[in-house]
């Protein structure tokens, strides 16, 4: 009997990929994506996130790139080893950086749900976050 296991978890295939993030609740009040936010980001969206069949993401947010490891289950998304950079938006003031945390800080646990094959959810305390993948 041969027993494969994957660095990045069972159901990796399903969020693999180039995600954009879409749309942010929080305690159930959609935040305004503000043009400024997307401006700063190479794809044009606040955030992205790309998933790798080895087990390895990176990112963007408005101001700062993000990397690491990450595991999913088919339901939950969880990382370790993250690392993300300091240096951008430092002049731009408090709520972007807060934004930027608050995304951050959301792939360290997430309750996952696909509603296509191109639209995912994911609940992380009390925000949801909407993305759609990049084709």
């Amino acid at each position: 009997m041969l027993t494969v296991i994957a660095c990045g978890g069972t159901d990796t295939a399903q969020i693999e990929g180039l995600w954009l993030l879409d749309s942010v609740a929080v305690e159930g009040v959609f935040l305004d994506l503000a043009p400024d936010l997307s401006a700063r980001n190479d794809l044009g969206v606040p955030a992205w996130f790309d998933f790798t069949e080895d087990g390895r993401f990176k990112g963007n947010g408005p101001c700062n790139a993000i990397s690491g490891d990450f595991e999913f289950d088919g339901t939950r998304l969880t990382t370790s080893d993250a690392f993300h950079t300091l240096a951008g938006c430092l002049s731009e003031g408090d709520s972007i950086d807060r934004f930027e945390a608050m995304v951050f800080d959301s792939l360290a646990g997430a309750d996952v749900h696909f509603s296509s094959k191109v639209r995912m959810q994911w609940q992380a305390d009390n925000a949801i976050l909407t993305f759609r993948r990049q084709t």
